[in-house]
């Protein structure tokens, strides 16, 4: 008897949690990484403000590959959901971790390859401007 009353409420608690929006002050930082673009290293800045607003900066100019305005939205402490960009017509969602260095972002709910290419990988954190 007590097996389905501890399954409720565990589904209640998650369920409460998991509705409560976070806080972008959370990843909120600049970082930094490689990619490559046509058999070219580039290194590109992703800066992440307090208040959900986001930029994707290619340190050195890349044919194809202009920087990135948009918006961001911690959904849990998992998901984190990168509204509309140029090229990309719906929002994308990504999972997400972050250890007080590193930022990992991975494709969960992705339409957009542009944006997939640009944001998927391991961002290490560096000192703001």
């Amino acid at each position: 008897m007590k097996q389905p009353f501890l399954v409720i409420c565990g589904m209640i608690l998650l369920f409460v949690i998991g509705s409560c929006k976070k806080d972008p002050v959370l990843i909120a930082g600049n970082y930094q990484t490689e990619k490559v673009f046509n058999g070219v290293s580039y290194f590109i800045e992703l800066q992440l403000n307090e208040s959900g607003e986001l930029s994707w900066v290619p340190l050195q100019p890349i044919d194809g590959w202009p920087a990135i305005s948009s918006k961001y939205t911690l959904i849990d402490d998992v998901l984190v959901e990168f509204s509309q960009t140029d090229g990309c017509e719906a929002a994308g969602r990504y999972l997400y971790s972050f250890d007080g260095k590193e930022l990992t972002l991975m494709s969960d709910r992705e339409t957009c390859e542009k944006r997939m290419t640009a944001f998927s990988g391991k961002w290490q954190k560096t000192e703001s401007k």
